[in-house]
């Protein structure tokens, strides 16, 4: 049996409708025919956040955004040592946590707040750039981990004679419940900047479409 995904002619595992090859995208990258969104991509709308929460600063959204951060990191923390507290953990849950703790320690709530609004203004003016919702949690948790260096790994390239970082596998579970989490502590203000940003684009183009058709006029 092929392999199911579209234009992939490869034969599929023996006990999926996927090849190898898509199941490793899928389990790296959320959906089998998503891309990563690399830093390159991201820089753009990174740019066009921070002047948006620079002016927003003092208002009692951010500064509740961040407050929910901290009680998100205070839960994670607990979870990380103690479970549940019935003698129950999950191993997704737990790395997620895990990861949002070490995260903490390299990265403060301004950039976490940058990072997520910055993959929203991307979906919001590319929505097909994300094969689905969960493709979307997938790379806003890669994004979200490229902030520390816990998940960096490095080796040897004998071809530049140099040393090149990668980045350690992360299960997809955990990358889904992390998405879940940070969407649910800082979304609301995040979704607000992201529309802040797309708003300003769109009078940016319209402002110019006008001068340049005024322009026109001249002759």
């Amino acid at each position: 049996m092929n392999c199911k995904a579209p234009g992939c002619t490869r034969e599929a595992g023996r006990y999926g409708r996927l090849c190898p090859m898509h199941i490793v995208r899928q389990r790296t990258h959320g959906h089998p025919q998503q891309s990563p969104v690399n830093r390159k991509e991201l820089y753009p709308w990174l740019d066009a956040v921070r002047p948006v929460i620079d002016r927003n600063r003092h208002k009692d959204g951010i500064k509740i955004a961040e407050e929910r951060w901290i009680e998100l990191l205070k839960r994670c923390g607990n979870y990380a040592v103690h479970g549940d507290g019935k003698g129950h953990v999950n191993h997704a849950v737990r790395k997620a946590c895990e990861s949002l703790c070490a995260l903490a320690q390299e990265a403060n709530f301004e950039e976490v707040l940058e990072t997520v609004a910055a993959l929203l203004a991307l979906q919001g003016f590319e929505p097909r750039r994300f094969e689905s919702d969960a493709a979307f949690s997938v790379q806003l948790a890669r994004s979200l981990r490229r902030l520390g260096t816990t998940s960096v790994g490095s080796y040897y390239d004998r071809n530049t004679g140099k040393m090149r970082g990668v980045y350690r596998k992360y299960p997809r579970h955990a990358s889904l419940y992390l998405a879940r989490l940070v969407i649910e502590a800082i979304g609301g203000a995040a979704m607000c900047i992201s529309k802040a940003v797309l708003s300003d684009w769109e009078r940016t183009a319209r402002l110019n479409g006008q001068y340049l058709a005024s322009l026109v006029e001249i002759g």
